[in-house]
């Protein structure tokens, strides 16, 4: 999955999420969400930016020019392909996300949601 299509999830999902947020039983969103969806639909307006192995990109280290010499710099850096998360976990993610309140009305932790995929992408893309 490319991050564009990363993105493009997860906008869907915190659009999902607000929709909740309509209506009569409607529940109070964090104003973070929208930013965040503000954020995710700015950046999937620009255009992709392309990687920097096979052309000079100002680097001063000339194994940086081809494909494999970037590879072995991610390597070498620790740099690593960018992981997401597949539609199974974020779904298993959204049901630990599903609340019950005493008065056993069910309702749904949108921050707690987004934080819980935050987390799951930190600990998959960097241990």
């Amino acid at each position: 999955m490319t991050d564009r299509e990363l993105m493009q999830q997860a906008l869907e999902a915190l659009e999902e999420i607000n929709k909740l947020s309509i209506g009569e039983n409607a529940i109070c969103l964090p104003a973070e969400i929208d930013g965040a969806m503000d954020a995710l639909r700015e950046r999937l307006a620009q255009p992709d930016m392309q990687p920097c192995a096979g052309r000079n990109c100002g680097s001063t280290n000339p194994n940086l020019h081809s494909a494999e010499g970037f590879e072995d710099y991610e390597k070498s850096t620790g740099m690593n392909q960018w992981q997401g998360l597949t539609d199974g976990e974020i779904q298993d993610l959204s049901y630990l996300s599903q609340k019950i309140d005493e008065s056993n009305a069910a309702w749904f932790d949108r921050w707690g949601f987004a934080r819980a995929i935050e987390q799951a992408l930190k600990e998959k893309n960097h241990g």
